[in-house]
């Protein structure tokens, strides 16, 4: 990373990793400044699909205020428009954030994660590690059920840490396969070492999804490297399933686990059922369950599901819009593959799908904290597409 000082924004990223209370509200302050600047600028906003999803879920906020004539709802308002203020910042002004400084922050703040984690578990036994403000500032208080010894770091439960570091890992993954790609003795040590520390800190929260994500991520890393190996390894990985699989963490409850995770999918589809237009947001989700259930279970573990019980058809259908344009964009970016030089398409090869997959059996976008990172990701990429079409149109540069 280049020695300069961290802007305003790259300054709040890091502060969500070391002070998580901090850099969350710093990063919305920002996003709330942007509204600020744009309604006294006169700025217009561009529509895009991101912009439509956004406005989709203010649109369900306040219908589901409305509606339920709960006005403590309209609290979610502020976090959404400080979401939505948080990437028209990046999108408007690119310059404010450089995405290698970004990239860099997010994999040392996986290492961060998984030191400040083991030193949690390794002091376990002093009473001040259980000190409340403590944890609440560091995020080293657990939120959610009881962690077995799970590493969960600055991010307050596991399932959070292991979304985060496996962007982590797929950033050092690029990394590692720049230096091999350069025959760079050196650099590939250093990435080799900070690999197998993002490893360690995944397998440590225990996530069986994460694990498997993290999994695929290898498989992708070797066949970007070299494809015919790459094939290969996916072949023997398939035959040999039954031997490596008992392996991953947890494996003994996973019955149990998608068990549970069916009865929280269907009360959530019972949740929506009795609010199908506006959802419940947030706020209403965690009330409506404790009715349904004796758990406390503060979001539905699935990506769609969430946002279908919490704003509504109209929140799951700007989601599906968005996610099919990100999809369709996805697929199109492939056409970059080949030029190695463009390190930063495998950026977003390797860190985009972790999304939708984490998505499937858990909900990691519910925490602020990974919301407010993963969205300056998707900022970032939307800037990436707009390089990408001047190429096409004008002729090939360096991304």
């Amino acid at each position: 990373m280049n020695r300069r000082r961290l802007n305003p924004l790259e300054t709040g990223i890091a502060l969500v990793y070391v002070l998580p209370p901090i850099g969350i509200v710093w990063l919305m302050a920002l996003g709330w400044k942007q509204w600020f600047y744009q309604l006294r600028h006169k700025k217009k906003i561009r529509i895009t699909i991101p912009t439509v999803f956004f406005v989709g879920l203010l649109v369900s906020t306040v219908g589901a205020a409305l509606i339920m004539q709960q006005w403590t709802i309209l609290l979610v308002l502020i976090m959404i428009t400080a979401y939505f203020g948080l990437y028209l910042r990046i999108r408007t002004t690119a310059c404010a954030l450089s995405f290698h400084t970004y990239k860099w922050i997010i994999i040392w703040g996986g290492v961060y994660i998984f030191i400040f984690g083991n030193i949690r578990l390794l002091l376990h036994q002093f009473p001040f590690i259980h000190s409340p403000i403590l944890g609440l500032l560091t995020g080293s208080l657990l939120l959610g059920d009881p962690d077995f010894g799970r590493l969960f770091g600055s991010t307050y439960n596991p399932n959070f840490a292991a979304f985060l570091l496996l962007i982590s890992l797929a950033f050092q993954l690029v990394e590692l396969l720049k230096a091999l790609r350069l025959s760079n003795g050196k650099r590939t040590f250093i990435h080799v070492f900070l690999t197998i520390t993002l490893t360690a800190g995944i397998f440590e929260t225990a996530s069986r999804q994460a694990i498997m994500v993290m999994i695929f991520l290898f498989l992708l890393f070797i066949f970007r490297y070299r494809l015919t190996i790459g094939v290969l390894l996916i072949f023997t990985a398939g035959i040999f399933s039954p031997l490596w699989l008992p392996l991953i963490p947890r494996m003994e409850v996973t019955e149990h686990s998608f068990e549970f995770r069916e009865t929280i999918w269907k009360n959530a589809l019972h949740i929506w059922s009795n609010h199908p237009i506006f959802g419940v947001t947030p706020i209403g989700f965690v009330q409506r369950y404790s009715l349904l259930s004796d758990y406390q279970i503060v979001h539905a573990h699935n990506l769609f599901l969430a946002y279908l019980s919490e704003y509504g058809v109209i929140g799951a259908f700007v989601f599906i819009l968005l996610f099919i344009v990100c999809l369709y964009q996805f697929i199109r970016m492939m056409k970059y593959i080949k030029r190695k030089k463009y390190s930063t398409v495998d950026m977003f090869l390797f860190a985009l799908p972790i999304i939708p997959i984490m998505g499937t059996l858990d909900f990691p976008l519910f925490s602020p904290q990974v919301m407010l990172l993963t969205i300056v990701l998707l900022a970032y990429w939307e800037i990436f597409l707009r390089k990408t079409a001047k190429i096409d149109r004008y002729g090939p540069k360096y991304i």
